[in-house]
C-alpha cells in the first residue's frame, strides 16, 4: 500500500501528505497498530522516475483509413496520447509494466480503379422481394 502513495503525489510534501491522510484513514477505521505503524514508518522512493527510452517501449500499431481532413489532428491526438504522463501512470498501475508507444498504420480504405471499374462493369442485378 505504502508503495502506491508516490503515485498520488508529484512533491514529496505531497507524498507526505498523502501518507499522513492514510494513517488517519486507518486509525479513523481501527485498523491494528503494527499496520498502521508499518505505514508510518514505510520508506518512501520520492525520486523521479526514469523515462524509458521510446527505443525500449512496446509499439502498439493502431490501423487508421486515411483520409487528409482528420490524418493531421489524429497524429496530433496519438502524440498528446503517447506523451500524457496521467496515463502513462494509470496504464503502470494498471498492468505494472509502461505503456506501449501507439503509432498510426494509415490504409487506404478506398477501392482502387481496377476493383471499381470491375464493380460497375460485371455489376449483379439486384433482385428486390
Amino acid at each position: 500500500m505504502a508503495q502506491r502513495l508516490p503515485k498520488l503525489a508529484s512533491t514529496a510534501e505531497g507524498i507526505r501528505d498523502a501518507q499522513r491522510q492514510l494513517v488517519e484513514r486507518f486509525e479513523n477505521y481501527r485498523t491494528p497498530q503494527f499496520t498502521i505503524d508499518k505505514i508510518r514508518n514505510a520508506f518512501i522512493d520520492i525520486a523521479p522516475k526514469k523515462a524509458v527510452p521510446a527505443s525500449e517501449r512496446e509499439v502498439a500499431w493502431l490501423k487508421f483509413p486515411y483520409h487528409p481532413l482528420y490524418a493531421r489532428n489524429v497524429q496530433k491526438l496519438i502524440s498528446n496520447l503517447n506523451n500524457d504522463e496521467g496515463l502513462a501512470s494509470m496504464f503502470r498501475e494498471a498492468r505494472g509494466t509502461q505503456p506501449p508507444r501507439l503509432c498510426i498504420a494509415w490504409c487506404n480504405s478506398s477501392p482502387n480503379l481496377n476493383s471499381m471499374v470491375r464493380r460497375s462493369v460485371f455489376k449483379q442485378p439486384s433482385i428486390n422481394c
